[in-house]
């Protein structure tokens, strides 16, 4: 299995930024201008509220593997697109293509939001089946197959590769795999243990088994090799430092816990095993929902992904994308992978603070008083013209031409009064024809024009 060297070039045409700077600026801007905050794109939680930052595009081609780091750093993918693709759907300037198919290795880097190429080959038989990270570092193992025509023949291989400066080496006696390799990583430490039959040879026909002990970057830590066909499952212990295998429960003996001996035979212990913690309840989620669009007698079904705060606030959810097919949000909950329409993206997610949230909430207040003042004076303007009339209960669409903005009337909740002469109405100053939710309050419109701001009890 050979591969084909690139450099880790960044492919996205962005300048390195910082997300909290943005998001100073975002609420900025809604401190002075009415109407941006419609436009915002964020979700609220009972402790916070998130901005969701424009998307960089990884890709247009087919995803063979997706694995996030466990911090959240990185997003390294898998894809058979062209490189020269990739920097099309960028926007950036294209290179010279490796290929025009075979696999490439893309990583999305949390600092500065690039996407980088990190690995490619032109070899359109190779596949990667499995990403693994390793705990604490920015090193990755990658598990490829391909096959051979002459004869035909399946091989496996493992790829260390590390995110953070690109560099990546075949780890030494596992490029030419007659079976795919298992790899367990720690759940505490940069290390991992990798499974796998070494190729036969006359010197090594008695051999079933290799357990190698792998670090950072393809370090070989420990090759422990055994004659026995051990396929059991591989346990770490409290600290993840140290793995063991768990033998299988027989008729006259239950299940334990073994080691690995120098000379490759098993020996019982008693350790304590790693488990693990409690995790809180997460801020946010994602979560899917099937929408079907009819046009005569035809059906599409589309999959919209959502971005949500499991407990309902005044603005729970956010639509990312109306036909998604693939989706996870990183460990630390600050940035979304998806796929929308064939694309691979990954959005960014801002927490703001205090003060920012509180900018945006006073934004989104003047915009709803805003909003309702305008909806106001459009139904005040369609009685002038439907002698004194206001529109009856779910007539509220009649009053469009007098306000000729979608967004403006999207949330305006219109309370048409019990008398719609308007002529008629008692006082029309406390007589209620409308209002617009905001956080922690409505914007209330009454018959004589007026809007006013009232508090959520």
């Amino acid at each position: 299995m050979q591969d084909a060297p690139v450099s880790g070039r960044t492919i996205a045409a962005r300048r390195p930024g910082s997300w909290h700077a943005l998001a100073v600026s975002a609420a900025c801007l809604l401190a002075v201008g009415v109407g941006a905050a419609a436009r915002l794109e964020w979700v609220l939680t009972p402790k916070h509220a998130y901005v969701v930052l424009p998307a960089s595009t990884m890709t247009t081609g087919e995803v063979q593997a997706v694995q996030w780091s466990p911090d959240g750093a990185f997003l390294l993918l898998a894809a058979t697109a062209p490189p020269a693709q990739v920097d099309d759907a960028l926007g950036a300037a294209s290179a010279p293509s490796v290929g025009s198919i075979g696999v490439s290795l893309l990583v999305w880097d949390r600092r500065t939001r690039h996407v980088r190429k990190l690995w490619s080959t032109d070899d359109p038989t190779v596949r990667v089946q499995q990403i693994v990270w390793l705990s604490g570092s920015s090193s990755a193992y990658i598990v490829l197959d391909s096959t051979t025509q002459d004869p035909y023949r399946e091989v496996f291989g493992l790829l260390a590769l590390d995110a953070a400066d690109g560099n990546f080496s075949w780890v030494p006696g596992m490029d030419q795999l007659d079976e795919a390799p298992t790899i367990e990583a720690s759940p505490l430490r940069p290390l991992a243990v990798v499974v796998f039959k070494p190729p036969q040879s006359p010197s090594n026909l008695n051999l079933e088994e290799s357990y190698w002990t792998l670090g950072a970057r393809g370090q070989v830590v420990k090759r422990q090799i055994t004659q026995i066909d051990w396929s059991q499952s591989i346990v770490w212990g409290a600290d993840g430092s140290k793995w063991y295998v768990r033998t299988p429960k027989r008729k006259t003996k239950p299940a334990s816990l073994a080691e690995f001996a120098d000379n490759g035979a098993l020996t019982p212990v008693a350790v304590a095993l790693y488990a693990e913690p409690t995790k809180p309840d997460p801020e946010l989620w994602l979560h899917d929902k099937a929408l079907v669009a009819t046009q005569r007698k035809v059906k599409k079904t589309f999959k919209t992904l959502w971005l949500s705060s499991p407990i309902e606030t005044f603005h729970s959810d956010m639509l990312l994308t109306a036909d998604s097919k693939q989706s996870e949000l990183s460990p630390t909950g600050d940035a979304v992978y998806y796929v929308d329409g064939g694309v691979a993206k990954v959005r960014p997610l801002v927490q703001l603070t205090d003060d920012q949230k509180r900018d945006l909430f006073d934004a989104l207040k003047k915009e709803a008083i805003s909003n309702a003042k305008q909806c106001a004076l459009g139904l005040l303007m369609y009685s002038n013209d439907a002698d004194d009339l206001l529109p009856p209960g779910g007539g509220f669409e009649f009053v469009e031409p007098y306000i000729k903005n979608d967004d403006v009337m999207a949330d305006f909740v219109y309370a048409p009064p019990s008398e719609l002469n308007t002529g008629k109405i008692g006082n029309p100053a406390t007589t209620m024809i409308g209002y617009i939710n905001g956080p922690g309050g409505q914007a209330i419109a009454y018959a004589d024009g007026h809007v006013v701001w009232v508090p959520s009890l």
